[in-house]
């Protein structure tokens, strides 16, 4: 399996990466010192960077942490499968959406969730449609509790823990790598390891302020009404519902492949800068050629053409009010099975609208 395949649609089609990286960069940097753990009344396990008021934790400090007793698990053998991709849909990251009542044109841009400045300067056509939109819907909205929510559910809260689920050698090269991160060993053991998965599957970020985020966070100063279209708790899902084999296995193959990364990021970074959807689409076609993991298969059948299905029949009672501006990542909207296609088959006129960027 070609792990390009795996984490090129994964960067653009949830924010959830986009979320880890916050919790866990901005909790776990190089000023804290100490990490607090402790059990609450359920006897659920926590974690955080101060103390709890109502129960005594127990402090962690790097040399605290020892090997579990328990032996190495390997992930069972998966059988082979073939992942089926559509032709990407004509046309690039933004569109028009209209419908047969004569209501004000809604838009839908495909979004790539990076920090690059280049991508923070949008065209004119997206800022003008922005503006006159008065509705903001995006994958998931950033609510309250909603960090919280995805710290928690990155943990272990039962007796397992990364070192024994991957073994010592591959545990020990993956506290290497996510050290890059700023993420340090009394954090990772505790993480699972879709959640490993998610974080590498980003950019090491620079300003944390990506597309969505900074899209959202200007509906809410320009009084937009804002939706999201999925839940923290459906798009946690996707991850923490694989089962520990699959996570184990993708886990396994982005580490294995993780110094090529970068240059992943870079090629997608360049299509999507020249509006080029069909090239974004292809791209991860032609790294998914070969592959014969049925747990990448599984993956990308929940990350995308489920979650496709849903976010449309969210979004049409917005756009049947007009006035929208809708923002998901990129690949959401290519193919067959995408959103694009989607809406047409649902009656809406959806037409292409170009894209050049100032230099």
């Amino acid at each position: 399996m070609n792990v390009h395949s795996a984490f090129t649609p994964l960067r653009r089609c949830c924010l959830l990466p986009v979320l880890l990286l916050a919790v866990w960069v901005g909790w776990f940097g190089a000023a804290h010192g100490q990490i607090y753990q402790w059990r609450d009344a359920q006897g659920a396990l926590h974690f955080s960077d101060a103390p709890p008021s109502d129960v005594s934790p127990h402090v962690l400090e790097e040399n605290q942490i020892q090997p579990p007793q328990q032996s190495a698990t390997s992930s069972p053998k998966l059988s082979g499968g073939d992942i089926q991709f559509s032709p990407a849909s004509s046309g690039g990251m933004f569109w028009r959406i209209d419908d047969n009542a004569g209501r004000s044109p809604s838009y839908l841009l495909g979004t790539i969730h990076s920090d690059d400045e280049r991508v923070l300067r949008l065209p004119e056509p997206v800022v003008t449609a922005f503006e006159t939109s008065d509705t903001f819907v995006m994958e998931m909205e950033m609510e309250a509790g909603v960090m919280i929510q995805v710290g928690s559910a990155m943990l272990f809260t039962d007796q397992r823990d990364l070192r024994s689920l991957l073994g010592e050698p591959l545990y020990r090269r993956t506290v290497q790598i996510m050290a890059r991160y700023g993420i340090p060993e009394m954090a990772l053991l505790k993480m699972k390891p879709w959640a490993v998965m998610a974080i590498l599957s980003m950019p090491m970020p620079k300003t944390g302020k990506v597309l969505d985020m900074v899209l959202h966070q200007k509906a809410r100063q320009t009084g937009k009404t804002v939706h999201g279209l999925e839940s923290a708790a459906e798009q946690l899902a996707v991850f923490d519902q694989m089962s520990m084999a699959d996570q184990i296995s993708l886990l396994k193959e982005t580490l294995n492949q993780v110094d090529r990364l970068p240059e992943l990021f870079e090629e997608m970074l360049r299509r999507y800068l020249e509006d080029n959807l069909a090239g974004i689409a292809g791209f991860a076609r032609q790294f998914h050629q070969g592959d014969d993991s049925q747990a990448l298969q599984r993956f990308m059948v929940r990350l995308n053409d489920q979650r496709n299905l849903r976010m449309v029949e969210r979004m049409k009672p917005y756009l049947d009010q007009g006035g929208v501006f809708v923002a998901v990542g990129a690949l959401h909207l290519a193919g067959d099975t995408g959103i694009v296609a989607l809406l047409r088959q649902r009656g809406y006129c959806v037409s292409p609208i170009p894209l050049v960027r100032r230099p």
